[in-house]
Protein backbone atom coordinates (compact mmCIF):
# COMPACT_ATOMS: atom_id res chain seq x y z
CA UNK A 1 0.00 0.00 0.00
CA UNK A 2 2.77 2.34 0.98
CA UNK A 3 5.86 3.54 0.03
CA UNK A 4 9.44 2.67 2.18
CA UNK A 5 10.94 5.98 4.38
CA UNK A 6 13.38 5.47 1.54
CA UNK A 7 11.39 6.36 -1.31
CA UNK A 8 10.55 9.90 -2.72
CA UNK A 9 7.38 9.26 -4.94
CA UNK A 10 5.71 11.32 -7.55
CA UNK A 11 1.74 10.94 -6.95
CA UNK A 12 -0.21 9.50 -8.97
CA UNK A 13 -3.62 11.16 -10.05
CA UNK A 14 -5.28 9.54 -6.48
CA UNK A 15 -3.11 11.23 -4.59
CA UNK A 16 -3.75 15.02 -6.48
CA UNK A 17 -7.38 14.12 -5.77
CA UNK A 18 -6.90 12.66 -2.38
CA UNK A 19 -5.29 16.20 -1.57
CA UNK A 20 -8.21 18.00 -3.50
CA UNK A 21 -10.43 16.00 -1.48
CA UNK A 22 -9.14 17.49 1.76
CA UNK A 23 -8.77 20.81 0.85
CA UNK A 24 -12.18 21.00 -0.19
CA UNK A 25 -12.64 19.57 3.52
CA UNK A 26 -10.41 21.93 4.67
CA UNK A 27 -12.04 24.91 2.73
CA UNK A 28 -15.65 23.66 4.01
CA UNK A 29 -14.47 23.25 7.52
CA UNK A 30 -13.15 27.39 7.24
CA UNK A 31 -16.18 28.82 5.57
CA UNK A 32 -18.51 27.32 7.97
CA UNK A 33 -17.10 28.71 11.22
CA UNK A 34 -15.79 32.27 9.29
CA UNK A 35 -19.53 32.51 8.94
CA UNK A 36 -20.11 31.78 12.10
CA UNK A 37 -17.91 33.82 13.45
CA UNK A 38 -19.22 36.68 11.44
CA UNK A 39 -22.54 36.11 11.37
CA UNK A 40 -23.76 34.81 14.95
CA UNK A 41 -23.69 37.04 17.47
CA UNK A 42 -22.79 35.40 20.18
CA UNK A 43 -19.93 33.84 18.87
CA UNK A 44 -17.32 36.85 20.43
CA UNK A 45 -18.72 35.36 23.36
CA UNK A 46 -19.09 31.49 22.92
CA UNK A 47 -15.76 31.59 21.14
CA UNK A 48 -13.25 33.37 23.59
CA UNK A 49 -11.49 32.31 26.71
CA UNK A 50 -11.66 35.13 29.12
CA UNK A 51 -7.76 35.24 28.73
CA UNK A 52 -8.44 36.33 25.40
CA UNK A 53 -9.69 39.69 26.34
CA UNK A 54 -6.41 39.92 28.40
CA UNK A 55 -4.62 40.19 24.61
CA UNK A 56 -7.74 42.66 23.21
CA UNK A 57 -6.90 44.75 26.11
CA UNK A 58 -3.37 44.95 26.25
CA UNK A 59 -3.01 45.44 22.47
CA UNK A 60 -5.21 47.93 22.87
CA UNK A 61 -2.77 50.16 25.01
CA UNK A 62 -0.27 49.69 22.65
CA UNK A 63 -1.94 50.91 19.87
CA UNK A 64 -2.99 53.22 22.10
CA UNK A 65 0.84 54.11 23.04
CA UNK A 66 0.34 53.34 26.89
CA UNK A 67 2.52 50.60 26.64
CA UNK A 68 2.46 46.77 27.83
CA UNK A 69 0.21 46.72 30.33
CA UNK A 70 -3.33 45.46 31.30
CA UNK A 71 -4.44 47.74 34.19
CA UNK A 72 -2.69 51.49 32.45
CA UNK A 73 -0.86 51.01 36.18
CA UNK A 74 1.74 47.38 35.73
CA UNK A 75 3.72 47.18 32.95
CA UNK A 76 3.14 43.04 32.08
CA UNK A 77 4.75 40.44 29.76
CA UNK A 78 1.91 38.00 30.22
CA UNK A 79 1.51 37.20 26.90
CA UNK A 80 3.36 35.76 23.77
CA UNK A 81 4.55 38.29 21.16
CA UNK A 82 3.42 36.87 17.76
CA UNK A 83 0.12 37.07 18.48
CA UNK A 84 -0.05 40.30 20.72
CA UNK A 85 1.37 42.12 17.44
CA UNK A 86 -1.39 41.29 15.73
CA UNK A 87 -3.62 41.89 17.81
CA UNK A 88 -2.54 45.48 18.55
CA UNK A 89 -2.52 45.63 15.06
CA UNK A 90 -6.52 45.22 15.11
CA UNK A 91 -6.36 48.42 17.11
CA UNK A 92 -3.94 50.24 15.21
CA UNK A 93 -6.46 50.01 12.36
CA UNK A 94 -8.99 51.87 13.87
CA UNK A 95 -11.02 48.22 15.51
CA UNK A 96 -12.27 48.24 18.97
CA UNK A 97 -14.67 46.82 21.46
CA UNK A 98 -16.68 43.87 19.60
CA UNK A 99 -15.41 44.39 16.15
CA UNK A 100 -11.62 43.88 17.33
CA UNK A 101 -12.65 40.81 19.11
CA UNK A 102 -14.42 39.47 15.81
CA UNK A 103 -11.35 40.25 13.42
CA UNK A 104 -9.44 38.23 15.66
CA UNK A 105 -11.60 35.66 15.69
CA UNK A 106 -11.96 35.42 11.98
CA UNK A 107 -8.20 35.49 11.26
CA UNK A 108 -7.38 32.54 13.29
CA UNK A 109 -10.43 30.59 11.60
CA UNK A 110 -9.07 31.66 8.24
CA UNK A 111 -5.44 32.01 9.51
CA UNK A 112 -5.07 29.62 12.10
CA UNK A 113 -7.36 26.08 11.81
CA UNK A 114 -7.51 26.66 7.99
CA UNK A 115 -3.98 26.75 7.52
CA UNK A 116 -3.98 23.40 9.91
CA UNK A 117 -6.36 21.93 7.61
CA UNK A 118 -4.43 22.56 4.97
CA UNK A 119 -1.28 21.39 5.89
CA UNK A 120 -3.35 17.86 6.95
CA UNK A 121 -4.32 17.32 3.27
CA UNK A 122 -0.77 17.82 2.08
CA UNK A 123 0.39 15.86 4.55
CA UNK A 124 -1.91 13.10 3.91
CA UNK A 125 -1.61 13.46 -0.02
CA UNK A 126 2.33 12.62 0.70
CA UNK A 127 2.04 10.29 2.83
CA UNK A 128 -1.52 8.12 1.23
CA UNK A 129 0.68 8.29 -2.47
CA UNK A 130 -0.85 5.00 -3.62
CA UNK A 131 -4.23 4.78 -1.81
CA UNK A 132 -5.87 2.83 -2.00
CA UNK A 133 -3.41 -0.20 -3.69
CA UNK A 134 -4.52 -3.22 -4.36
CA UNK A 135 -7.45 -4.91 -6.64
CA UNK A 136 -9.83 -2.73 -7.53
CA UNK A 137 -8.40 0.18 -6.11
CA UNK A 138 -9.44 2.00 -8.83
CA UNK A 139 -13.08 1.76 -8.02
CA UNK A 140 -12.48 2.35 -4.28
CA UNK A 141 -10.57 5.59 -4.87
CA UNK A 142 -13.72 7.52 -4.98
CA UNK A 143 -15.30 6.03 -2.17
CA UNK A 144 -12.35 6.16 -0.16
CA UNK A 145 -11.72 9.86 -0.75
CA UNK A 146 -15.27 11.13 0.16
CA UNK A 147 -14.82 8.56 3.48
CA UNK A 148 -11.42 10.54 4.55
CA UNK A 149 -13.64 13.78 3.44
CA UNK A 150 -16.59 13.27 5.90
CA UNK A 151 -14.15 12.37 8.69
CA UNK A 152 -11.89 15.66 8.43
CA UNK A 153 -15.12 17.64 8.15
CA UNK A 154 -17.20 16.04 10.84
CA UNK A 155 -13.74 15.67 13.22
CA UNK A 156 -11.88 18.76 12.04
CA UNK A 157 -15.28 21.15 12.44
CA UNK A 158 -16.15 19.86 16.00
CA UNK A 159 -16.43 23.02 18.03
CA UNK A 160 -14.67 21.31 20.74
CA UNK A 161 -11.48 20.68 18.59
CA UNK A 162 -11.84 24.47 16.66
CA UNK A 163 -12.30 25.75 20.24
CA UNK A 164 -8.67 24.47 21.04
CA UNK A 165 -7.32 26.61 18.70
CA UNK A 166 -9.83 29.56 17.65
CA UNK A 167 -10.01 31.04 21.17
CA UNK A 168 -8.80 34.09 21.19
CA UNK A 169 -5.55 32.91 22.38
CA UNK A 170 -2.14 32.63 20.61
CA UNK A 171 -3.24 28.92 19.84
CA UNK A 172 -4.11 29.53 16.52
CA UNK A 173 -0.71 31.18 15.13
CA UNK A 174 1.25 29.00 17.53
CA UNK A 175 -0.99 25.77 15.88
CA UNK A 176 -1.02 26.83 12.16
CA UNK A 177 3.53 27.34 12.55
CA UNK A 178 4.20 24.01 13.81
CA UNK A 179 1.56 22.20 11.45
CA UNK A 180 4.22 23.94 8.32
CA UNK A 181 6.93 22.44 10.70
CA UNK A 182 4.96 18.82 10.18
CA UNK A 183 4.48 19.23 6.88
CA UNK A 184 8.45 20.31 6.45
CA UNK A 185 9.20 16.95 8.38
CA UNK A 186 6.89 14.94 6.44
CA UNK A 187 8.27 16.26 2.97
CA UNK A 188 12.09 16.05 4.05
CA UNK A 189 11.05 12.76 5.14
CA UNK A 190 12.10 13.30 8.63
CA UNK A 191 15.87 14.08 7.63
CA UNK A 192 16.66 17.62 8.06
CA UNK A 193 20.20 17.02 7.42
CA UNK A 194 20.36 15.64 3.96
CA UNK A 195 22.28 16.60 0.94
CA UNK A 196 19.56 17.04 -1.46
CA UNK A 197 17.75 20.38 0.92
CA UNK A 198 19.24 23.64 -0.71
CA UNK A 199 20.84 25.79 2.37
CA UNK A 200 18.15 28.29 1.69
CA UNK A 201 15.30 26.36 2.16
CA UNK A 202 17.36 25.23 5.55
CA UNK A 203 17.43 28.59 6.45
CA UNK A 204 13.61 30.06 5.67
CA UNK A 205 12.76 27.06 7.57
CA UNK A 206 15.30 28.01 10.43
CA UNK A 207 13.50 31.15 10.37
CA UNK A 208 9.78 29.12 10.33
CA UNK A 209 11.30 27.77 13.90
CA UNK A 210 11.72 31.14 15.29
CA UNK A 211 8.42 32.47 14.72
CA UNK A 212 7.17 29.27 16.19
CA UNK A 213 9.01 31.01 19.47
CA UNK A 214 7.45 33.92 18.64
CA UNK A 215 4.12 32.45 18.60
CA UNK A 216 4.13 30.31 21.31
CA UNK A 217 7.11 30.48 23.56
CA UNK A 218 6.62 26.64 25.10
CA UNK A 219 7.53 26.32 21.88
CA UNK A 220 11.36 26.28 23.13
CA UNK A 221 10.81 22.74 24.24
CA UNK A 222 9.57 21.61 20.57
CA UNK A 223 12.79 23.27 19.66
CA UNK A 224 14.34 21.58 22.41
CA UNK A 225 12.72 18.18 21.10
CA UNK A 226 13.76 19.24 17.10
CA UNK A 227 17.57 19.70 18.41
CA UNK A 228 17.79 16.03 20.13
CA UNK A 229 16.88 14.96 17.00
CA UNK A 230 19.33 16.59 15.04
CA UNK A 231 22.14 15.65 17.03
CA UNK A 232 20.91 12.20 16.57
CA UNK A 233 21.10 13.00 13.07
CA UNK A 234 24.21 14.20 13.02
CA UNK A 235 25.80 11.09 14.85
CA UNK A 236 24.70 9.27 12.04
CA UNK A 237 25.91 10.81 9.10
CA UNK A 238 29.32 10.73 7.03
CA UNK A 239 30.17 13.79 7.35
CA UNK A 240 29.76 15.34 10.89
CA UNK A 241 31.40 18.78 10.09
CA UNK A 242 28.99 19.56 7.65
CA UNK A 243 26.16 18.16 9.29
CA UNK A 244 26.33 20.28 12.52
CA UNK A 245 26.80 22.98 10.03
CA UNK A 246 23.32 22.02 8.65
CA UNK A 247 21.46 21.68 12.46
CA UNK A 248 23.20 25.46 13.06
CA UNK A 249 21.74 27.12 10.38
CA UNK A 250 18.52 25.40 11.44
CA UNK A 251 18.70 26.37 14.88
CA UNK A 252 20.84 29.65 14.98
CA UNK A 253 17.19 31.81 14.21
CA UNK A 254 15.04 30.45 16.77
CA UNK A 255 18.47 30.50 19.15
CA UNK A 256 19.01 34.55 18.36
CA UNK A 257 15.11 35.47 18.47
CA UNK A 258 14.77 33.10 22.15
CA UNK A 259 18.07 34.84 23.21
CA UNK A 260 16.90 38.31 22.33
CA UNK A 261 13.33 37.62 23.02
CA UNK A 262 14.68 36.87 27.02
CA UNK A 263 17.21 39.52 27.24
CA UNK A 264 14.31 41.95 26.19
CA UNK A 265 12.16 40.81 28.42
CA UNK A 266 15.23 40.88 31.56
CA UNK A 267 15.43 45.08 30.93
CA UNK A 268 11.62 46.02 30.09
CA UNK A 269 9.81 44.20 32.83
CA UNK A 270 12.37 42.58 34.83
CA UNK A 271 12.06 39.52 34.42
CA UNK A 272 13.56 36.45 32.12
CA UNK A 273 10.61 34.69 32.02
CA UNK A 274 6.85 35.61 31.03
CA UNK A 275 5.13 36.33 34.35
CA UNK A 276 2.27 34.67 33.37
CA UNK A 277 4.39 31.26 33.87
CA UNK A 278 6.01 32.14 37.09
CA UNK A 279 2.61 33.12 38.40
CA UNK A 280 1.35 29.09 37.41
CA UNK A 281 4.11 27.92 38.46
CA UNK A 282 3.45 24.54 40.52
CA UNK A 283 5.88 24.21 43.68
CA UNK A 284 7.92 20.96 43.18
CA UNK A 285 7.93 18.18 45.19
CA UNK A 286 9.48 14.53 44.99
CA UNK A 287 6.52 13.30 43.17
CA UNK A 288 6.63 15.82 41.03
CA UNK A 289 9.87 15.46 39.49
CA UNK A 290 9.62 11.96 39.08
CA UNK A 291 6.47 11.97 37.66
CA UNK A 292 7.87 14.56 35.12
CA UNK A 293 11.14 12.40 34.74
CA UNK A 294 8.74 10.12 33.49
CA UNK A 295 7.04 11.39 31.07
CA UNK A 296 10.58 12.78 29.37
CA UNK A 297 11.60 9.04 29.28
CA UNK A 298 8.49 7.83 27.64
CA UNK A 299 9.15 11.11 25.47
CA UNK A 300 12.69 10.24 24.85
CA UNK A 301 11.49 6.33 24.09
CA UNK A 302 9.44 7.42 21.17
CA UNK A 303 11.52 10.07 19.85
CA UNK A 304 14.61 7.09 20.06
CA UNK A 305 12.14 4.49 17.82
CA UNK A 306 10.97 7.43 15.48
CA UNK A 307 14.88 7.99 14.70
CA UNK A 308 15.95 4.48 14.37
CA UNK A 309 12.97 4.14 11.83
CA UNK A 310 13.85 6.92 9.63
CA UNK A 311 17.16 7.75 9.95
CA UNK A 312 20.25 6.26 8.11
CA UNK A 313 22.93 5.00 10.15
CA UNK A 314 23.19 2.18 12.85
CA UNK A 315 20.44 1.28 14.89
CA UNK A 316 17.83 0.83 11.66
CA UNK A 317 16.31 -2.07 11.48
CA UNK A 318 12.86 -3.24 10.34
CA UNK A 319 11.43 -1.05 12.19
CA UNK A 320 11.23 1.10 9.43
CA UNK A 321 8.47 -1.14 8.02
CA UNK A 322 6.78 -1.45 11.19
CA UNK A 323 2.97 -0.08 11.60
CA UNK A 324 0.86 -3.46 11.06
CA UNK A 325 -2.57 -2.35 10.37
CA UNK A 326 -1.50 1.20 10.42
CA UNK A 327 1.61 1.77 8.36
CA UNK A 328 0.55 5.36 7.05
CA UNK A 329 -0.12 6.13 10.59
CA UNK A 330 3.35 4.96 12.16
CA UNK A 331 5.34 6.03 8.72
CA UNK A 332 3.93 9.44 9.52
CA UNK A 333 5.54 9.31 13.51
CA UNK A 334 8.37 7.85 12.34
CA UNK A 335 8.61 11.66 10.16
CA UNK A 336 7.95 13.37 13.35
CA UNK A 337 8.73 11.72 16.03
CA UNK A 338 10.10 14.99 17.34
CA UNK A 339 6.61 16.45 17.43
CA UNK A 340 5.32 13.48 19.03
CA UNK A 341 7.88 13.37 21.94
CA UNK A 342 7.42 17.30 22.63
CA UNK A 343 3.41 16.34 22.52
CA UNK A 344 3.98 13.94 25.75
CA UNK A 345 6.22 16.54 27.14
CA UNK A 346 3.58 19.69 26.89
CA UNK A 347 0.98 17.20 28.11
CA UNK A 348 3.53 16.53 31.35
CA UNK A 349 4.70 20.03 31.70
CA UNK A 350 1.23 21.52 32.12
CA UNK A 351 -0.62 19.15 34.32
CA UNK A 352 2.76 17.87 36.99
CA UNK A 353 4.61 21.79 36.48
CA UNK A 354 1.45 23.88 36.11
CA UNK A 355 -1.18 24.52 38.57
CA UNK A 356 -3.62 25.49 35.49
CA UNK A 357 -4.74 23.49 32.24
CA UNK A 358 -6.95 25.27 29.97
CA UNK A 359 -7.79 23.37 26.61
CA UNK A 360 -5.62 25.90 24.71
CA UNK A 361 -2.25 24.51 26.12
CA UNK A 362 -3.05 21.41 23.91
CA UNK A 363 -3.83 22.78 21.07
CA UNK A 364 -0.86 21.28 19.63
CA UNK A 365 -1.88 17.87 20.74
CA UNK A 366 -5.50 18.12 19.50
CA UNK A 367 -3.99 18.97 15.74
CA UNK A 368 -1.57 16.16 15.74
CA UNK A 369 -3.80 13.40 17.06
CA UNK A 370 -6.32 14.69 14.12
CA UNK A 371 -3.54 14.50 11.59
CA UNK A 372 -2.87 10.66 13.04
CA UNK A 373 -6.49 9.46 13.19
CA UNK A 374 -7.56 11.09 9.31
CA UNK A 375 -3.98 8.98 8.23
CA UNK A 376 -5.42 5.78 10.65
CA UNK A 377 -8.59 6.03 9.32
CA UNK A 378 -6.87 5.83 5.31
CA UNK A 379 -5.36 2.70 6.70
CA UNK A 380 -8.28 0.80 8.28
CA UNK A 381 -10.16 1.52 5.01
CA UNK A 382 -7.14 0.00 2.68
CA UNK A 383 -6.94 -3.04 5.78
CA UNK A 384 -10.90 -3.52 4.88
CA UNK A 385 -10.38 -3.34 0.69
CA UNK A 386 -7.63 -5.93 1.12
CA UNK A 387 -9.72 -8.02 3.41
CA UNK A 388 -12.73 -7.73 1.58
CA UNK A 389 -13.78 -11.02 0.12
CA UNK A 390 -13.95 -11.57 -3.50
CA UNK A 391 -16.65 -9.55 -5.32
CA UNK A 392 -17.62 -7.19 -3.03
CA UNK A 393 -17.87 -4.34 -3.71
CA UNK A 394 -15.70 -1.18 -2.57
CA UNK A 395 -18.63 0.33 -0.93
CA UNK A 396 -19.83 -2.63 0.92
CA UNK A 397 -16.15 -3.29 2.09
CA UNK A 398 -15.76 -0.01 3.42
CA UNK A 399 -20.00 0.94 4.97
CA UNK A 400 -18.48 -1.38 8.21
CA UNK A 401 -15.58 1.00 8.93
CA UNK A 402 -17.75 4.11 7.73
CA UNK A 403 -20.03 3.31 10.83
CA UNK A 404 -17.65 2.53 13.13
CA UNK A 405 -15.50 6.19 12.29
CA UNK A 406 -18.60 7.80 11.95
CA UNK A 407 -20.89 6.83 15.50
CA UNK A 408 -18.14 8.00 18.01
CA UNK A 409 -17.09 11.33 16.11
CA UNK A 410 -20.18 12.63 14.88
CA UNK A 411 -21.83 11.85 18.75
CA UNK A 412 -18.88 14.05 19.92
CA UNK A 413 -19.13 16.59 17.19
CA UNK A 414 -22.84 16.39 18.31
CA UNK A 415 -22.08 16.48 22.05
CA UNK A 416 -19.79 19.78 21.52
CA UNK A 417 -22.04 21.55 19.17
CA UNK A 418 -24.81 21.37 22.19
CA UNK A 419 -22.62 22.55 24.67
CA UNK A 420 -21.12 25.46 22.39
CA UNK A 421 -24.38 26.41 21.54
CA UNK A 422 -25.82 26.34 25.35
CA UNK A 423 -26.63 29.83 26.51
CA UNK A 424 -25.42 29.28 29.71
CA UNK A 425 -21.45 28.02 28.56
CA UNK A 426 -21.37 32.07 27.51
CA UNK A 427 -23.35 33.34 30.69
CA UNK A 428 -20.19 34.19 32.30
CA UNK A 429 -18.52 36.17 29.86
CA UNK A 430 -21.75 37.74 29.23
CA UNK A 431 -21.97 38.87 32.92
CA UNK A 432 -18.41 40.49 32.98
CA UNK A 433 -19.28 42.36 29.99
CA UNK A 434 -22.29 43.72 31.00
CA UNK A 435 -20.58 44.39 34.78
CA UNK A 436 -17.88 45.80 33.02
CA UNK A 437 -19.79 48.31 31.39
CA UNK A 438 -21.63 49.16 34.06
CA UNK A 439 -17.74 50.11 36.01
CA UNK A 440 -16.90 52.39 32.74
CA UNK A 441 -20.28 53.83 33.42
CA UNK A 442 -20.86 53.91 36.53
CA UNK A 443 -17.54 54.15 38.85
CA UNK A 444 -15.34 57.62 39.16
CA UNK A 445 -12.46 57.91 36.82
CA UNK A 446 -10.19 57.44 39.30
CA UNK A 447 -11.69 54.34 40.75
CA UNK A 448 -9.10 50.97 40.32
CA UNK A 449 -10.89 47.77 40.42
CA UNK A 450 -9.20 44.66 41.03
CA UNK A 451 -10.34 41.24 39.85
CA UNK A 452 -9.03 37.38 39.03
CA UNK A 453 -10.78 37.00 35.99
CA UNK A 454 -10.18 40.11 34.86
CA UNK A 455 -10.78 39.67 31.05
CA UNK A 456 -13.61 40.69 29.53
CA UNK A 457 -14.34 42.73 32.94
CA UNK A 458 -11.41 44.51 31.99
CA UNK A 459 -11.81 45.30 28.03
CA UNK A 460 -15.55 46.08 28.57
CA UNK A 461 -14.75 48.68 31.36
CA UNK A 462 -12.28 50.37 28.85
CA UNK A 463 -8.79 49.06 31.09
CA UNK A 464 -10.15 49.94 34.93
CA UNK A 465 -9.24 46.68 36.12
CA UNK A 466 -6.25 45.11 37.71
CA UNK A 467 -5.35 41.22 37.60
CA UNK A 468 -5.50 39.47 40.47
CA UNK A 469 -4.07 36.20 39.58
CA UNK A 470 -1.61 38.02 38.28
CA UNK A 471 -0.95 36.85 34.70
CA UNK A 472 -1.34 39.84 33.51
CA UNK A 473 0.18 41.84 36.30
CA UNK A 474 4.03 43.13 36.44
CA UNK A 475 6.73 40.71 38.08
CA UNK A 476 6.12 43.15 41.51
CA UNK A 477 2.93 41.86 42.09
CA UNK A 478 4.93 38.33 41.71
CA UNK A 479 7.29 38.87 44.26
CA UNK A 480 4.23 40.52 46.15
CA UNK A 481 2.62 37.38 46.39
CA UNK A 482 5.38 35.36 47.05
CA UNK A 483 5.99 37.85 50.20
CA UNK A 484 1.92 36.59 51.38
CA UNK A 485 -0.90 38.27 52.37
CA UNK A 486 0.68 41.85 53.61
CA UNK A 487 2.98 42.67 50.73
CA UNK A 488 -0.12 41.94 48.09
CA UNK A 489 -1.94 44.88 50.22
CA UNK A 490 0.33 47.18 50.41
CA UNK A 491 0.95 46.43 46.58
CA UNK A 492 -2.92 46.63 45.66
CA UNK A 493 -3.61 49.81 48.30
CA UNK A 494 -0.50 51.59 46.49
CA UNK A 495 -1.80 50.78 43.18
CA UNK A 496 -5.47 52.42 44.19
CA UNK A 497 -7.71 49.89 44.69
CA UNK A 498 -10.65 51.22 45.36
CA UNK A 499 -13.06 47.80 44.47
CA UNK A 500 -12.42 44.36 44.31
CA UNK A 501 -14.46 42.54 41.99
CA UNK A 502 -15.41 38.58 41.46
CA UNK A 503 -17.91 36.42 39.89
CA UNK A 504 -19.43 33.99 42.96
CA UNK A 505 -22.69 32.72 44.57
CA UNK A 506 -25.61 34.71 44.15
CA UNK A 507 -25.81 34.80 48.23
CA UNK A 508 -27.14 38.07 50.01
CA UNK A 509 -23.99 40.08 50.90
CA UNK A 510 -22.06 38.89 47.93
CA UNK A 511 -19.78 36.53 47.21
CA UNK A 512 -18.16 35.38 51.05
CA UNK A 513 -15.20 33.93 49.25
CA UNK A 514 -14.17 38.05 48.35
CA UNK A 515 -14.95 38.78 51.55
CA UNK A 516 -12.77 36.28 53.02
CA UNK A 517 -9.88 37.38 50.54
CA UNK A 518 -10.24 41.03 51.67
CA UNK A 519 -10.27 40.22 55.70
CA UNK A 520 -7.06 38.30 54.77
CA UNK A 521 -5.43 41.39 53.31
CA UNK A 522 -6.68 44.10 55.32
CA UNK A 523 -8.30 42.87 58.17
CA UNK A 524 -11.87 42.03 59.55
CA UNK A 525 -12.77 45.96 59.95
CA UNK A 526 -11.94 46.97 56.21
CA UNK A 527 -14.04 43.36 55.12
CA UNK A 528 -17.54 44.00 57.42
CA UNK A 529 -17.14 47.75 56.05
CA UNK A 530 -16.58 46.86 52.36
CA UNK A 531 -20.32 47.54 50.59
CA UNK A 532 -21.91 45.74 47.48
CA UNK A 533 -22.12 48.35 44.99
CA UNK A 534 -23.31 45.86 41.85
CA UNK A 535 -23.92 42.57 41.55
CA UNK A 536 -24.93 40.74 38.16
CA UNK A 537 -26.49 37.12 38.08
CA UNK A 538 -26.49 34.63 35.96
CA UNK A 539 -26.41 30.77 35.50
CA UNK A 540 -23.63 29.09 34.37
CA UNK A 541 -23.59 25.59 33.47
CA UNK A 542 -19.72 24.70 33.82
CA UNK A 543 -16.85 25.06 36.59
CA UNK A 544 -14.50 28.06 36.85
CA UNK A 545 -10.70 27.12 37.98
CA UNK A 546 -8.40 30.19 38.70
CA UNK A 547 -6.09 31.29 41.16
CA UNK A 548 -9.31 32.54 43.53
CA UNK A 549 -10.00 28.61 43.78
CA UNK A 550 -12.58 26.32 41.88
CA UNK A 551 -16.03 26.37 42.13
CA UNK A 552 -19.10 24.93 40.25
CA UNK A 553 -21.69 26.28 37.94
CA UNK A 554 -24.74 27.38 39.07
CA UNK A 555 -26.66 29.97 39.87
CA UNK A 556 -24.33 33.08 40.32
CA UNK A 557 -23.16 36.65 40.15
CA UNK A 558 -20.59 39.12 39.37
CA UNK A 559 -19.91 41.67 42.17
CA UNK A 560 -18.67 44.64 42.82
CA UNK A 561 -17.66 45.62 46.12
CA UNK A 562 -16.00 48.51 47.14
CA UNK A 563 -13.61 49.41 49.36
CA UNK A 564 -14.20 51.63 52.71
CA UNK A 565 -11.98 55.33 53.03
CA UNK A 566 -8.63 56.35 50.97
CA UNK A 567 -6.62 53.30 49.18
CA UNK A 568 -3.80 55.56 49.87
CA UNK A 569 -4.64 55.51 53.54
CA UNK A 570 -3.50 51.73 53.38
CA UNK A 571 0.00 52.43 51.24
CA UNK A 572 2.64 52.40 53.38
CA UNK A 573 4.75 54.99 51.25
CA UNK A 574 1.81 56.98 50.79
Amino acid sequence: MGTSTDQRVDAPARNRDLTATLMLAAALVTVVWLVVVLLWEPSVRALPFDDAFYYLEIGRHLADGAGSTFDGINDTNGYHPLWMAIVAGLFVVGLDGEEATRAALAIQVVLGWGVCLVVLASIAGRLLARWPSGAGATAAARPARWTLFGFVVVAGGSPYVVKSVVNGMESAVAVALQALVLLVAVAWRGRWLDDGTAPASRFGVGLLLALVFLARTDAALLIGCLGIWLVVEVLRADDRAVAVGRAVALLAPATVVAGGYLLWNHATFGTWMQISGLIKRAELDPLRVVSFLVVVGLAALVLRRAAAATLPGAGRTRASRRGGRFPTAARFVDRTGFYAAFCIVIIGYYNLLQTQQWLWYYAPVVFYVLVLCTLGVADIVQAALRDAPAGMSAQRAMLPVQLIVAVPVVLGAAYGLASFGDPSMRSIIEANETAGAWIAAELPDDAVVASWDAGMLGYASGGRVLNLDGVVNSYDFYEANLAGYPAVADFLACAGVTHVANHGPDLDGGDPGTRAFIARLWGDDVADATTVVHREPFFYSGRTVGSSGESAGGDLAVWVFELPGDPADRCPSA
